[in-house]
């Protein structure tokens, strides 16, 4: 289960392997191919979005992309582009396509959650600090809503370790 999780948050969050090997299509295939081990809270807040992910390597490198979901299966995936500096890559932006939803995390929150001996409990205390969420429009809004009071009651259930 660690390993599992540690390849899915990786694959996820555009973590470091993805970006040192710039084989987005491997990875994608590699994550569709796991994507029902994905725990349901994280498919609830991405099960059908246009994610732009910012992803920083520990040397403060930036990547950027955009992944778009369907019922939790990443459609597309590719490096970001926004010549224009509007908010939008340019490639969605010919398609009439805005991303719904940014994600944000960095290369040592990754390194600590695949190291820890709970990894559940390492993503959810990174969950909203390290792996930040921003909804882009409405109803992803209330998806990132109801999946933080999920967060949140999970760990009254489950309290985590000091």
């Amino acid at each position: 289960m660690k390993r599992l999780l540690a390849v899915l948050v990786v694959v996820l969050f555009a973590g470091t392997a993805l970006a040192q090997a710039f084989d987005v299509p491997m990875l994608v295939s590699m994550y569709n191919k796991n994507v029902e081990r994905v725990p349901g809270y994280v498919k609830s807040v991405i099960g059908n979005e246009n994610l732009h992910i910012v992803f920083t390597l520990a040397n403060g490198t930036k990547y950027e992309f955009a992944a778009s979901t369907r019922d939790a299966m990443i459609t597309d995936a590719h490096f970001w582009k926004d010549a224009d500096k509007n908010g939008n890559d340019d490639s969605w932006q010919a398609k009439g396509i805005t991303p719904t939803m940014k994600l944000t995390s960095n290369e040592a929150t990754l390194r600590r959650i695949a190291k820890s001996k709970d990894p559940l409990a390492a993503f959810r205390r990174a969950w909203g600090k390290d792996i930040h969420f921003e909804a882009l429009d409405f109803v992803s809004n209330i998806k990132l809503g109801i999946a933080n009071i999920g967060m949140w009651l999970f760990g009254l259930f489950s309290p985590l370790p000091r």
